[in-house]
């Protein structure tokens, strides 16, 4: 096997395994929740539709990662990772 794909494969493996190791913590709760996983699903939809659009194709895994990028922001929490929560604006004093 060349150096080349040594490294290409030792990469590829990097990638899988801290997605994997990302998702676990995710969910067993090693990970608390922030709000940055808004900003996550607002990525992941603009990239669906800006890929969609700019190679004028169509997959069913486009489909799967449009409605993973929208779960995202229905389930990310109000508050925030310090237990703040979002309140409604007040009248001013």
């Amino acid at each position: 096997m060349s150096v080349g794909k040594k490294a290409l494969l030792g990469v590829q493996l990097f990638n899988g395994l801290s997605a994997f190791g990302g998702g676990l913590a995710l969910m067993v709760g090693w990970i608390p929740e922030q709000q940055i996983w808004v900003v996550a699903g607002v990525i992941m939809l603009a990239w669906i539709v800006g890929e969609v659009a700019s190679i004028r194709g169509f997959h069913i895994l486009q489909v799967i990662y449009l409605l993973t990028g929208v779960l995202v922001l229905w389930w990310t929490p109000a508050g925030s990772a310090a237990g703040q929560c979002r309140t409604e604006p007040g009248p001013d004093v």
